[in-house]
């Protein structure tokens, strides 16, 4: 038989348990575009170093600071139409200083 306590451990875990559910709902969207920026701004990297062989650091850093997936994606497609690492670096300089 169960105990008054027990009970009331079983309700309060319960209520915890739907607490985290929650939490996890509201967080995983913004969880989500995360990993997505995460990984187009990665790609972006790969496609640099794919077409240019050599991606500076700072470049890299630049890159890796952007917060805006629009941007991202735009600066991706940009990429290959970039005849130079020198010219897609003066694309990101312009996006710096806006």
């Amino acid at each position: 038989m169960e105990t008054l306590a027990d009970q009331w451990m079983e309700q309060g875990a319960q209520k915890e348990r739907h607490r985290a559910e929650e939490w996890i709902k509201q967080e995983k969207d913004k969880w989500e575009r995360q990993a997505e920026l995460k990984a187009t701004r990665e790609n972006l990297i790969k496609s640099l170093k794919m077409r240019f062989e050599i991606v500076q650091p700072d470049i890299k850093n630049r890159i890796r600071s952007l917060e805006s997936l629009d941007t991202v994606n735009d600066l991706f497609e940009l990429s290959f139409k970039c005849s130079s690492l020198d010219e897609f670096a003066n694309y990101l300089n312009k996006l710096s200083k806006e």
